[in-house]
C-alpha cells in the first residue's frame, strides 16, 4: 500500500511537472529557463 504522504508527494510532483512543460511551451523552446521549486 502506498502511504497518503507519498502519493500526495508523487502528485505535487507531477502538478510542478505539469505546470513547467506547460511553461516550456509557451516559451517555445526546449531550454529549461522556468523552474519553480
Amino acid at each position: 500500500m502506498i502511504p497518503a504522504a507519498t502519493s500526495d508527494f508523487i502528485q505535487a510532483r507531477h502538478k510542478r511537472a505539469f505546470i513547467i512543460t506547460r511553461v516550456k511551451r509557451a516559451n517555445g523552446d526546449g531550454t529549461r529557463t522556468v523552474r519553480p521549486r
